[in-house]
């Protein structure tokens, strides 16, 4: 995946969320894929109440296709209008 932009969910100990994300990735010389991106949601309350419940790995966000990562919130989250900004791994 070079890119993707769409639907996705975001799983935590707090439940399960549809959100948009808009991912690049890229392949590390160790053959991990990491990525970076932001994920949009309609209900700020809501994104915000899913990461307060974030455990010590992050937040799973699960594709359409199956693909599914851990992400972290980066330094340059903002929290406006329910977008944060992430960066993580993704697994196949």
């Amino acid at each position: 995946m070079a890119s993707y932009n769409g639907p996705a969910m975001i799983v935590s100990r707090g439940g399960e969320i549809e959100v948009t994300v808009d991912l690049r990735s890229r392949t590390d010389p160790d053959g991990s894929e990491t990525w970076a991106g932001h994920i949009d949601h309609g209900d700020r309350s809501e994104l915000t109440l899913v990461v307060k419940s974030m455990s010590q790995y992050g937040l799973m966000i699960r594709l359409p296709d199956g693909h599914e990562g851990h992400v972290l919130l980066s330094a340059e989250t903002a929290w406006s209008a329910g977008s944060i900004t992430v960066s993580g791994f993704l697994r196949g």
